[in-house]
């Protein structure tokens, strides 16, 4: 039953990422792309367990002539994912968007900012990947591979 549930579950992502890939979106196989002057790079996750929670890391690079403003993550394998930001030791927010100067990069690879995804739909196991929608204002999308790791 637990292989009948695990191909299931790959078999969804699959879906999910195909049907990411031939949207209005563009996508991404290695740790860094471009949509204009809009760059992501290396997205990981720490490890976890189906049920729970992570934080997801990236660092997007805006090199474009304006603003542009980073909305948040929609994946497969967590049912909820929030922009998360701790201003003082233990005061953590939750942010609706943030915004990226032009020539400036948002590093969510900081013990400050980073991405959780919540109420995850399966393990996630270190050398697992997965795919992801970063969404931007109007209506724009970076599809990546998430790399589960430690560390990085």
């Amino acid at each position: 039953m637990k292989n009948i549930r695990l191909l299931t579950n790959g078999l969804a992502i699959y879906l999910f990422a195909i049907a990411i890939i031939f949207s209005s979106g563009e996508y991404a196989k290695a740790h860094e792309l471009d949509f204009g002057q809009v760059a992501v790079e290396h997205p990981w996750a720490l490890p976890a367990r189906a049920g729970g929670s992570t934080r997801m890391y990236l660092i997007i690079e805006n090199e474009g002539h304006s603003s542009i403003y980073f909305t948040g993550v929609k994946t497969p394998v967590a049912s909820e994912s929030s922009i998360m930001f701790q201003s003082d030791p233990g005061v953590e927010r939750s942010l609706d968007s943030i915004t990226v100067p032009t020539d400036e990069s948002l590093n969510f690879g900081t013990s400050h900012m980073w991405i959780a995804l919540r109420n995850l739909r399966q393990d996630l196991n270190e050398g697992d990947s997965f795919p992801a929608a970063l969404e931007f204002g109007e209506g724009r999308q970076i599809l990546v591979i998430v790399t589960v790791g430690k560390v990085h």
